[in-house]
């Protein structure tokens, strides 16, 4: 995996993370961190320079950045937006252009304060808006049309409308285009914006049941929407309607009380569904705080009808992926959210068997954790057959298995540690270990009748 690194900066965590495509093809990545944002050179091994410089790296206002006629416009809901066309950083006004006839001048260079924005049909859209001294946290305004490489710039001042209004004081979380629709999130409910012009653009609603508290929490794979609902998990919305994929795994679902709510993240690696949230902590530790789980989870639709989950032990707090057109392929990215020092940029390489963090190399760590169910049944005995795995790893690491009861940590009922090509044997398991091609790859099978 390839990573940049922030350095000695130490403080807070990559809240979002976004890019400028420029027109020879370049591409900058923007990483908000506290109240600040780095430009990141994907060519170079570090974050290049503070773009926006970071004065309170605990701070929760998030800049967000959306690309517009190969320049990045960047909003945080509180201060003045800012366009970067790679080069200059310029602070743009607040104002409408409301000339007879409308749409017949484009005098550029304002747009509204907002938290949330997309281009859509050809617009530049606004929602979450703080205009006239006051935050207007229902409200949407849409652009001129962008033509001739103008437009996201300049706003009539009739071009907005109102989404529900006061309904549980929700406010829009973010805007989400797929296919022919824009999705408007709120925390407790989705709607969706169509047509072609302002003639007939409408808003209605989706569902009041469920919604997103942050564009993180959002992922888009083909025509679906994945998003993590507090109280669901990880919902998909298509234009037939709601699923939810994370049922099976709901009994994981964070306290509605506990802070960390707003941590889970949702993105899209390799046409599989990446979540990552922390998990609560039911076990009693008397002399200390409980230690935080927090874990990805892998949903990959395509393996079963229903869709299969994985676990790893990842720690991201965002993600981001776009097509890098030097490379001709897809970068997938997430801000490594575990607690260290300096901040990293990591890509998700899944076909990569090495991170490199700076001048470190190491094995990526992860593990397999099979269900506690066999054949459906809670009453039946776990047996494993002839399972086998091909490690790839260098001869001086080990690989640990552990055996636990109906997945509580508390009740380890054997473990195995396997190093090099020896083989190891403890009952009532036993591992026949041999090396097939020296000196990275080895072949385990395990054997156990618990």
């Amino acid at each position: 995996m390839r990573a940049w690194t922030s350095g000695t900066d130490a403080g807070g965590k990559i809240r979002s993370v976004s890019r400028l495509e420029k027109a020879d093809g370049t591409i900058k990545v923007l990483a908000s961190v506290g109240d600040g944002v780095y430009n990141i050179d994907p060519s170079t091994p570090n974050f290049v320079t503070s773009l926006v410089a970071v004065t309170n790296a605990s701070s929760t206002v998030t800049w967000r950045a959306t690309q517009a006629n190969y320049k990045a416009y960047l909003q945080n809901g509180t201060s003045a937006p800012k366009s970067w066309d790679g080069t200059s950083l310029t602070s743009l006004a607040q104002g409408f252009n409301n000339a007879s006839p409308k749409y017949g001048t484009y005098s550029q260079g304002k747009m509204p304060i907002a938290k949330h924005m997309a281009v859509w049909h050809g617009r530049m859209w606004a929602g979450n808006i703080y205009e006239e001294s006051t935050n207007k946290r229902a409200r949407m305004r849409f652009s001129f049309p962008m033509i001739n490489g103008i437009g996201e710039t300049d706003w009539h001042g009739d071009d907005f409308f109102e989404v529900d209004p006061g309904v549980d004081g929700d406010e829009i979380t973010a805007l989400v285009p797929a296919g022919d629709r824009l999705y408007i999130f709120k925390a407790h409910s989705i709607h969706q914006v169509q047509g072609w012009d302002e003639s007939n653009f409408e808003v209605f609603p989706v569902v009041r049941t469920v919604g997103a508290k942050k564009p993180e929490a959002i992922a888009v794979l083909g025509n679906t929407v994945y998003f993590w609902d507090d109280s669901r998990g990880l919902m998909a919305l298509t234009s037939e309607g709601l699923a939810a994929p994370f049922r099976p795994l709901e009994k994981l679902l964070p306290s509605k009380s506990a802070a960390s709510d707003m941590d889970a993240v949702v993105g899209v690696v390799e046409r599989r569904v990446w979540v990552t949230f922390t998990e609560p902590n039911t076990q009693v530790y008397a002399w200390a705080a409980p230690p935080v789980r927090r874990f990805t989870y892998v949903f990959d639709p395509a393996l079963s009808e229903a869709g299969t989950w994985s676990r790893y032990d990842i720690k991201a707090s965002c993600y981001y992926s776009f097509h890098y057109p030097s490379e001709n392929r897809m970068v997938y990215l997430f801000g490594q959210d575990d607690g260290t020092a300096p901040l990293h940029l990591v890509e998700a390489d899944v076909e990569a068997d090495l991170d490199e963090l700076g001048n470190q190399v190491r094995s990526v760590p992860s593990y397999l954790r099979t269900a506690w169910l066999a054949d459906g049944s809670p009453y039946a005995n776990k047996r494993w057959l002839n399972l086998r795995m091909v490690l790839d790893a260098g001869q001086s690491q080990s690989f640990d298995v552990a055996f636990f009861h109906d997945w509580d940590e508390s009740e380890r009922v054997g473990s195995v540690s396997i190093t090099d090509s020896v083989t190891a044997v403890r009952d009532p398991f036993i591992v026949d270990q041999s090396v097939i091609a020296p000196p990275t790859f080895e072949l385990m099978r395990i054997v156990t009748g618990k």
